[in-house]
């Protein structure tokens, strides 16, 4: 009989982010910033969208900070994990003509874990995971006039993991095995953005170039090569102002991963993904500003029992106004993950800062 223990782990401070993240590429980080996490992780009214804003007039400057709590629990075994880092960093440049550029840099993929298991025989295994895949990009956005905008983007995507695997007999001989990997792809995405009336609707879809994975034993000096395939990933949203303070925003991601290919062949391991969400911004007393969301996730990976893995998530949100600075936005979300027998709770506070800068040319001025 052989079970996983979840053992504890206080103030961890690691990017293990989910315990499904043993398989396929990893968890696919679906939050860059508080104000888009609170909306129900609309990526389409983003800045990860290259055709938003419609307008922009100013230079916006975003760097995140993730803080979560996650308890997991398989059958009467728990575990309790803690993590901080800042995985999303993104500058919004308005360019000549009505255009703007974009850089930015976040976690695409996590594949951090820390697992072992024990059985009733004579041994027992203990693996720990680090890495995953990034992704750098460069976006173009072309609006016209106030009613419509489009968008390009190239995505480098690059990263490594290692896994260390050891195994202890009752005898105490202890033997390790490193496994070492390489990621790297790149792929394209358009976007359009328009508005009718207080309606904004917009749509994107990203194509991949194929992912290529090279890994490497430590023990038998080993090296692997393997070609990912990728198929599109489609996202559509939309947000209607009911009046000057109050929005509501859908989202819809799907991402036909059912059909990734492994050397040319299609794997168990893989599902259609998707992600629905619905989101609604307010003010209270017309200064203090609140964000209300809700998100189904569906990731497109099985679990080891070959169910769907699926992920609820319920956010809260506001924003803090900094004098010539910009915004400081928060958001609270509260994250319940089940597949097979795993089920796990987590809580992310994120904290961004928005930068808003004017960029004005100084005029010299005669007589004084």
């Amino acid at each position: 009989m052989r079970r996983f223990l979840l053992f504890f782990l206080p103030f961890f401070l690691t990017n293990s982010q989910s315990f499904f993240s043993t398989r396929g590429l990893g968890e696919e980080v679906s939050t860059f910033d508080a104000y888009q996490s609170s909306l129900g992780k609309n990526y389409i009214f983003s800045y990860e969208n290259p055709a938003f804003p419609l307008e922009l007039k100013n230079t916006i400057t975003i760097g995140n900070i993730n803080q979560q709590f996650l308890f997991a629990q398989e059958k009467k075994d728990k575990r309790l994990l803690y993590q901080f880092l800042i995985d999303y960093v993104k500058i919004v440049i308005p360019g000549f003509y009505q255009t703007n550029f974009g850089l930015g840099l976040r976690r695409r993929f996590t594949q951090d874990f820390d697992i072992y298991s024990e059985t009733l025989g004579n041994y027992f295994w203990h693996i720990i995971g680090r890495g995953g895949i990034n992704s750098l990009s460069f976006c173009l956005g072309k609006r016209i006039k106030d009613f419509l905008s489009f968008g390009l983007s190239y995505n480098y995507l690059f990263g490594g993991s290692e896994e260390i695997w050891s195994f202890e007999t009752e005898e105490n001989i202890l033997t390790q095995e490193t496994i070492f990997g390489q990621y790297r792809a790149s792929s394209y995405q358009v976007s359009i953005l328009g508005k009718v009336g207080n309606l904004q609707i917009g749509s994107s879809g990203e194509t991949f170039l194929p992912l290529r994975y090279q890994g490497y034993l430590s023990l038998s000096s080993e090296t692997t090569r393997k070609e990912i395939k990728i198929p599109l990933v489609f996202n559509l949203g939309f947000a209607y102002n009911l009046n000057e303070y109050r929005k509501f925003f859908f989202g819809f991601n799907f991402k036909n991963w059912r059909a990734i290919k492994l050397e040319g062949k299609e794997s168990p391991l893989f599902t259609d993904g998707f992600l629905i969400s619905l989101g609604a911004s307010d003010y209270w007393k017309e200064k203090i500003p609140f964000r209300i969301g809700y998100a189904e996730n569906f990731w497109y990976l099985l679990s080891r029992s070959g169910r769907r893995i699926g992920e609820s998530s319920l956010t809260f949100g506001t924003s803090i106004k900094i004098p010539r600075f910009g915004f400081f936005d928060l958001s609270l979300e509260a994250l319940y993950r089940r597949g097979g027998k795993l089920r796990e709770i987590a809580t992310k506070f994120l904290f961004s800062l928005r930068f808003d800068e004017a960029w004005k040319i100084r005029e010299r001025r005669w007589g004084y």
